[in-house]
């Protein structure tokens, strides 16, 4: 009876632990978070990240020298 018990109680919390992992997922698609990415992809995204800095950064420096 007691094996029996504790086996309803593991499923109970494996299947809200599995609910919990399905709701995360979703929400990572739903945000758009991508993990896959590899060396080479992540190199590109500080990349893009510095020329989008620099590019905010003149357009700034050059309308304050030109106002």
């Amino acid at each position: 009876m007691v094996g029996s018990r504790r086996s309803e109680v593991a499923g109970v919390r494996l299947a809200e632990a599995a609910r919990w992992l399905w709701i995360l997922i979703l929400l990572f698609q739903i945000i758009g978070v991508c993990w896959s990415l590899n060396d080479e992809g992540l190199a590109l995204m500080r990349f893009r990240e510095r020329v989008v800095i620099f590019l905010r950064n003149q357009n700034i420096t050059s309308c304050q020298s030109n106002c």
